[in-house]
């Protein structure tokens, strides 16, 4: 890891952070790419197809997107540091500047050192490597898995995940999908393609899904989709096998995949939102600034110099497209902004060369 400040740290080695570190290094830059896996992909190697990427004469294997992702860093001679970050803050430095306004706060809702001494001038990001500054930084590390509330859930030992990848070594007979969109489907197919029998558990009459992918599970003999079916208890009678409590009967199965939505992974290491501040607001009452992250059609944040890209702004779209296009937006906005631009007060970025 880097002992010097990096001009840009670029946190997640999805779609969208290489995409952001190819760009950047194009444009004369030196980025740090950082993943929690140490290689490049992210999310994106657990689809089954994906169809819609640009420029592909042929649906793609998720696993082989990502493999072309990291091909393609290679060829810009980037590499991906394996580490996971759990706070991202800006830093002060102590220089003159005229009387405080209220956009002399910093974003955390401190004033800090005397006022009219306070600048921000970077970040300090801190994980399980430790700690390294960066002068700016784009959070691209897309999303986590949300807790589908079923009792015994988080058994021990069981085989209970959330990404497909994980259980497919175990080469499950028979496995339940819990979950009725995208990626509930889309984690269908990658397990009857192996070979697996897969039900599908859906709690609502419908799918949340619709179209292509519902006509491909359809056709998958291996797929049986059950509606209004709530899972009402999980079970672990053995090492190797999982109960499914289902109204009227018990599903016994080799694995369990809990696909009922995501969230960003990016709201565990923003900084928090600052808190009112004290009789700036109409007839006294405390003015609240904007949230450090929301989902939003920009990438920036309320923080200058700190971008957010890919999933990890959209909280769980998923789609590579997009991601690309966020990471070579953040490229430039950073590079502008290091050069002195104004990014983030409405001026406009140009992602050409």
């Amino acid at each position: 890891m880097s002992g010097s400040e990096i001009d840009l740290l670029i946190i997640g080695a999805g779609p969208a952070g290489c995409s952001a570190a190819v760009q950047f290094k194009r444009l004369g830059g030196r980025p740090v790419l950082l993943d929690r896996d140490g290689r490049a992909g992210g999310l994106v190697a657990n689809a089954f197809r994906v169809e819609n990427y640009p420029g592909t004469e042929r649906p793609l294997r998720g696993l082989e997107l990502a493999e072309r992702l990291g091909r393609h860093l290679d060829r810009f001679g980037l590499g991906v540091e394996t580490g996971v970050v759990t706070s991202v803050r800006p830093v002060e430095r102590r220089v003159k500047e005229p009387p405080p306004s209220i956009s002399d706060w910093h974003p955390d809702g401190e004033q800090l050192g005397e006022p009219g001494e306070s600048q921000r001038s970077g970040f300090r990001v801190t994980g399980d490597f430790g700690e390294m500054q960066a002068r700016s930084v784009v959070i691209a590390c897309g999303t986590v898995p949300s807790k589908a509330a079923i009792p015994g859930e988080s058994l021990p030992g069981a085989r209970l995940f959330y990404e497909v990848n994980d259980l497919l070594p175990f080469l499950p007979r028979t496995a339940a999908v819990v979950g009725g969109g995208e990626a509930a489907l889309d984690y269908a197919l990658t397990l009857a393609d192996s070979g697996t029998r897969v039900s599908v558990l859906v709690r609502g009459q419908t799918l949340r899904a619709s179209g292509r992918l519902v006509d491909m599970v359809g056709k998958e003999p291996r797929i049986t989709v059950m509606t209004g079916t709530p899972v009402h208890e999980l079970q672990k009678p053995s090492s190797s096998r999982v109960d499914v409590l289902i109204p009227g009967r018990r599903l016994s199965v080799d694995g369990v995949l809990l696909a009922v939505g995501r969230r960003s992974a990016a709201d565990a290491m923003m900084p928090p939102p600052p808190p009112p501040l004290p009789g700036r607001g109409p007839g006294g009452s405390a003015a609240v600034r904007p949230p450090s992250r929301a989902p939003s059609p920009s990438c920036l944040t309320s923080i200058p110099g700190l971008f957010i890209a890919g999933d990890a702004r959209l909280g769980g779209l998923g789609q590579a497209g997009i991601a690309v296009g966020d990471g070579l937006w953040c490229a430039a906005a950073a590079a502008a902004f290091l050069s002195g631009d104004a990014v983030g007060s409405g001026s406009p970025v140009s992602a050409r060369e």
